[in-house]
């Protein structure tokens, strides 16, 4: 039995806990740069891009602008990108990196600077599939002293990695610098890996992405007493009892006074409290730290540094007064013997500057020592749950750590360890084991004052699967009693368990399905997978399987069959994919994957199945407007329509009724893209599921022009038709799955502006060329008729431009002309009320990277041009060419003279007037 008593003769203080920061301490956020402009998908501003096997890039940012923003020294213990477009299908990124350094550079070098980089994010494989603030924590914070810039360092790497780079990358929002002339240089490479590299090839941009920082500045620093020290005092681990700590006391650690060391926030104040509070578990206060009028609030020095209590009260101020402050602030520890024990040290600091707040608040536990006292201090053997798996059949180590905290060595002592099932308490194990100065495993002077004693338990093994708890405790035999039974055992009374996971050798678990969920769209690939964990000995490949039936029971995939590797350990998860399939029709599917490894031991949780909603394609009337009609379905704007069909597809003809008298699509701001862009694949047009914009027959289609669609354009085109690697449409299938059938477009688009010539396009644009209607590369089938089609009043009306791009033969090759070229007085470019033209298939950088083909067949002929396309009785005017069709004429494909021209093309019976240079130009 031992003693609850404490006796005062004790000389040292042991720490049980060092200083910790509470799990609520608020950090400040500080962002930089404005969201001004989203990168693309090749411009490679973004983190994210993936373009290239690998990329290096680096940014800057300067002091002025952190300051700016509001930060204050710290730690930087995170940063954030804000996500424009999410990255696209089965876009991995391997090896995704960041680090960081403060500099005294006010701009970046080629080749990069890449000495003294500290690794903040380590190397991941990475998806962005969410836009926003994409938030990475950081495994090593970075000290910003204030007045440094910081050199931001990211790199990635395809090319061994064995990921794609076609995938477009996530895309962030940017700005530009205005203190630093180029805050941003790239290293890209297709042929190698550049992480590391600070040299290769080069380029560079004004652009940054916005960024926002995470900080944790500088408040507390240090405490007395503490597990380490106060800055510039000594030691505090170990305190004398009966000794007043003033100072000037001469006990060990001589010189030492109750204080608080601050770190300088420049601009800020910070007021704190001081507070003792024991012995635990009671949470009396014992010691309150005052300011030199008596306030509980203190105020730090502006400056930071040490900073003493000046005044205190309470038991550990004064034993005989506890109520009398002492007007020192010091520390005594000549407190009765019934309150001795473990003692709580708590510093809540809070930081202030205007509006911005933030509080750090610091725990530490100490205790006072008495003469005997030997306390189990922890497990190094076996590792937590958290750390590592056992499995059954195996012998589990057990090694318990044990400390003597009181003054007088121990000479002998028992050890306790009780194994217990984690769920129902229940005994599976106890052992004993004395530890002896006398050839037991102690030296035979003892264990001395603050030295652990360590040693292993017999080794554990069961047969049984299961979370088991281990407690430890230990028996004073020489010298004896204990005088503090609250830390005779590990865990402490009222702390959480030590628990450890023992599992079976062979156990494959599907833990849930990640995708596809409700919400898909019937025709539109969808890509099945599911989380699965090893919770066995063995990490060979397993077969894992897919059944998806459409309810009530018609098969669609039938024991679809993947072999995936899932490691074993704490990290036990993997992803398996299967290909994309294609859900027919609109309804409820049940989707199970199930894992079947041979041998398994858990059979019940081999297989998961979820049932999940197909949302249909679209078929029939919708109307497009605010003036909706009743039964009759609609979309807002005419931009959500057309979201709507890239996202859902078609599976019927559908028409769209315009119920608005005026509609106006798309932004002259952004860069590079057409007001309407239509083209790649929309899923289910044929020809007998065509789409077609008709202005509503009962109200807008009753008269001329009584729908007017304002076509606002960045890069001079109206509406976009044709092939199209990188559509702008989000909800591209294109982008998700990219492939060469789905860059291309289905065709059967139809604007009708019917007898009444109800529809009128105007377009809106600061660009120079000009086209109403682009009819691109593989353009099939596509109608335009009875249309108004002129510029916006808003367009400004320079010259008629009027030059047509050609080809032209160079070093041995075609090259055909961009439809704008050249600059100042020999710039040249078109405009045209619809204009159509036929290229080779090629991306925007006028490679076939992707394997596009523009070929359309039809009967077994096939036709590498825009086929069938049909511009019929429109009003035009104001243009150079009312209609322009042009194709390339014979080129050679696989050594055979193959015809790159428009077929079937059908322009009668337009009004076309006040153009300049032809009314329709026609060229094959």
């Amino acid at each position: 039995m031992k003693s609850a008593s404490l006796l005062l003769k004790a000389m040292f203080v042991a720490i049980l806990f060092t200083i910790g920061l509470s799990q609520t301490q608020a950090q400040i956020q500080i962002t930089v740069g404005t969201q001004t402009q989203a990168s693309t998908g090749t411009a490679m501003w973004s983190p994210y891009d993936r373009w290239y096997t690998s990329e290096h890039k680096q940014y800057l940012v300067t002091a002025a602008e952190l300051n700016a923003a509001g930060a204050v020294p710290g730690d930087i213990k995170g940063l954030a990108f804000n996500v424009s477009s999410v990255t696209g299908a089965n876009g991995l990124t391997k090896g995704w990196t960041l680090k960081m350094k403060l500099t005294s550079a006010t701009a970046l070098t080629n080749p990069l600077d890449i000495s003294g980089l500290t690794e903040v994010i380590a190397p991941v494989d990475l998806t962005i599939a969410t836009t926003g603030w994409y938030q990475h924590d950081f495994v090593s914070t970075i000290f910003w002293d204030g007045v440094s810039n910081i050199l931001i360092d990211q790199c990635y790497n395809n090319y061994f990695g064995g990921a794609d780079y076609t995938t477009t990358g996530a895309n962030v929002w940017c700005s530009t610098v205005p203190a630093v002339n180029i805050p941003t240089h790239i290293l890209f490479t297709d042929g190698a890996n550049y992480c590391g590299l600070g040299s290769g090839n080069f380029t560079n941009t004004n652009y940054r992405p916005q960024m926002r920082f995470e900080f944790r500045p500088v408040g507390v620093k240090n405490t007395f007493p503490k597990s380490s020290r106060i800055v510039g005092m000594p030691d505090s681990s170990l305190l004398r009892s009966n000794a007043i700590y003033d100072g000037t006391n001469a006990e060990a650690p001589a010189g030492s006074r109750p204080g608080v060391t601050f770190g300088s926030i420049p601009g800020f104040t910070t007021t704190f409290t001081y507070t003792i509070t024991g012995p635990l578990p009671s949470n009396t206060v014992v010691y309150r730290g005052l300011d030199a009028a008596g306030q509980t609030t203190m105020t730090a020095p502006a400056g930071g540094g040490n900073m003493f209590i000046p005044n205190a009260s309470g038991l550990l101020a004064n034993p005989s007064t506890p109520l009398v402050a002492n007007g020192t602030g010091f520390l005594n520890t000549a407190v009765p013997p019934n309150q001795g024990g473990t003692y709580r040290l708590t510093v809540v600091a809070t930081t202030t500057k205007g509006t911005q707040s933030f509080v750090q608040t610091v725990v530490n536990d100490f205790v006072i020592a008495v003469d005997r006292d030997m306390t189990a201090v922890g497990l190094s053997r076996p590792l937590s749950k958290n750390q590592q798996v056992y499995f059954k059949t195996n012998n589990i180590p057990i090694t318990g750590q044990f400390k003597n905290v009181g003054v007088q060595p121990v000479m002998s002592y028992k050890g306790i360890c009780e194994i217990r099932n984690s769920t129902t308490g229940v005994l599976v194990r106890r052992d004993e084991v004395i530890r002896t100065a006398n050839g037991g495993g102690i030296p035979p002077g003892g264990i001395l004052t603050g030295v652990i004693d360590e040693f292993d338990f017999p080794s554990f093994t069961t047969i049984q699967a299961d979370s088991f708890s281990i407690t430890i405790c230990t028996e004073l035999l020489d010298p004896i009693p204990d005088q503090q039974a609250f830390n005779d055992c590990y865990p402490l009374a009222g702390a959480a368990p030590f628990t450890f996971i023992v599992k079976n050798l062979i156990d494959y678990e599907i833990v849930n399905i990640t995708s596809p969920s409700s919400g898909i769209y019937a025709g539109r690939p969808a890509t099945p997978s599911a989380q699965i964990a090893n919770n066995g000995a063995f990490a060979d490949p397993i077969p894992v399987f897919l059944n998806i039936r459409l309810l009530p029971n018609t098969p669609i995939i039938t024991n679809q069959m993947v072999l995936v590797e899932v490691p074993n350990g704490i990290f036990n998860k993997a992803v398996v994919s299967f290909p994309p399939f294609t859900p027919p029709a609109g309804g409820q599917y049940e989707i199970c994957i199930k894992a079947a490894q041979q041998g398994d031991e858990v059979p019940a949780n081999d297989e998961k199945c979820i049932t999940i909603t197909v949302v249909d394609r679209l078929a029939g009337d919708f109307t497009v407007g605010t003036n909706t009609k009743p039964g009759v379905p609609g979309f807002p704007t005419i931009q959500a329509a057309v979201d709507a069909l890239y996202q859902r597809g078609v599976r019927a003809n559908v028409r769209f009724l315009l119920t608005d008298p005026f509609y106006a699509v798309g932004n002259t701001s952004s860069i590079g893209t057409p007001a309407l862009d239509l083209s790649s694949n929309i899923i289910g047009i044929g020809p007998n599921s065509s789409v077609t914009w008709i202005a509503d027959p009962q109200s807008t289609g009753l008269s001329k022009a009584g729908v007017t669609i304002q076509l606002n354009s960045s890069n001079g085109i109206g509406v976009y038709l044709g092939q199209n690697s990188f559509p702008a449409n989000f909800n591209a299938v294109q982008l998700e799955f990219p492939n060469k059938e789905n860059a291309n477009s289905p065709g059967y688009m139809e604007f009708d502006g019917g007898a009444q010539k109800s529809l009128k396009f105007q377009l809106r644009t600061f660009a120079n060329r000009r086209a109403v209607f682009y009819v691109g590369k593989r353009a099939y089938n596509n109608t335009i008729k009875n249309c108004i089609i002129e510029l916006d009043a808003n367009t400004p009306e320079l010259d008629f431009w009027s030059t047509i791009p050609g080809v032209t033969i160079e070093s041995n090759a075609f090259k055909f002309g961009a439809d704008s070229s050249g600059f100042g007085a020999n710039f040249s470019t078109f405009t045209a009320g619809i204009f159509q033209r036929n290229m080779p298939p090629a991306n925007e950088f006028g490679n076939n990277r992707e394997g596009l083909d523009t070929g359309i067949v039809l009967n077994n002929v096939t036709y590498y041009g825009n086929k069938a396309n049909k511009f019929i009785g429109n009003e035009i005017r104001g243009f150079a060419y009312g209609i322009a069709s042009i194709g390339i004429g014979t080129l050679k494909k696989n050594n055979k003279l193959t015809r790159y021209y428009n077929s079937g093309t059908e322009i009668r019976d337009n009004m076309i007037s006040n153009v300049r240079r032809a009314g329709v130009f026609f060229g094959l």
